[in-house]
């Protein structure tokens, strides 16, 4: 199996951009801090653990710090 640097890289360049849409998604989904909407822990949590997952395939080391 040759390592192709470039489907690397580009890999990389997606799981981060699926990542941040990931987190944007959580954020103004479960984000509301007055209050107002219903909280729903076990929804947020298995997005949370999804996302925690992500964080294991390829990404730039500037990408896991920013995300």
């Amino acid at each position: 199996m040759l390592f192709d640097k470039e489907a690397w890289k580009a890999q990389c360049r997606e799981n981060a951009r699926r990542l941040e849409t990931k987190i944007n998604r959580l954020k103004s989904d479960y984000g509301d801090l007055l209050g107002l909407k219903q909280r729903q822990d076990d929804e947020f949590w298995a997005h949370a653990r999804l996302i925690s997952a992500m964080f294991k395939g390829p990404l730039f080391q500037e990408d896991r710090v920013r995300l």
